[in-house]
């Protein structure tokens, strides 16, 4: 909505901010909260104008980026044997995205906390939520390593041509 909202010369932002109470909206924090809202809407809305396939590839890519993480999730709670259906499979996701973003580093505990009450509050076994957690952690560290053991060799590769030309 707020998209199509500065598509069409729209300000979402700012008129809700234009919108509080007079005392409050003359705010001081409240005018540079206005003044960066109308900027940033502003630039976007330029965007928007000038570049609507940029807009468009990127809607494309983040549809199918969401597509793989319900993927994802679904199949790791099949391999784990439970069929997820897809109002809970929106909420397990739901949940593991909104732990993700909490104030800890990596999520450490409030992803795997998301994933046991969602799982809980579902009627789902909660240690299948705990399981899939521990899933997605061995996968992040797989993948960690990978690109460890790929920068590793990269620099050896690097060191090995350096030295080759020194020589």
């Amino acid at each position: 909505g707020a998209l199509v909202a500065l598509r069409f010369g729209g300000h979402p932002a700012t008129w809700m901010l234009n919108r509080l109470p007079g005392d409050l909206r003359e705010s001081p924090r409240v005018m540079v909260w206005r003044a960066a809202a109308e900027e940033t809407e502003t630039l976007a809305a330029t965007f928007l104008r000038e570049h609507p396939a940029a807009l468009g590839a990127a809607l494309i890519v983040s549809v199918v980026s969401w597509a793989a993480i319900l993927a994802e999730m679904w199949l790791a709670a099949a391999f784990l044997g439970t069929r997820l259906t897809p109002f809970d499979l929106i909420a397990v996701v739901a949940a593991a995205r909104v732990a993700i973003l909490l104030p800890s580093p990596a999520a450490l505990g409030t992803l795997e906390a998301s994933q046991v009450w969602m799982f809980g509050a579902l009627g789902l076994d909660p240690t299948l939520g705990l399981s899939l957690s521990l899933v997605a952690r061995i996968r992040d560290v797989l993948f960690g390593l990978i690109g460890v053991w790929w920068g590793v060799m990269g620099l050896r590769t690097r060191q090995v041509g350096t030295s080759e030309q020194s020589g």
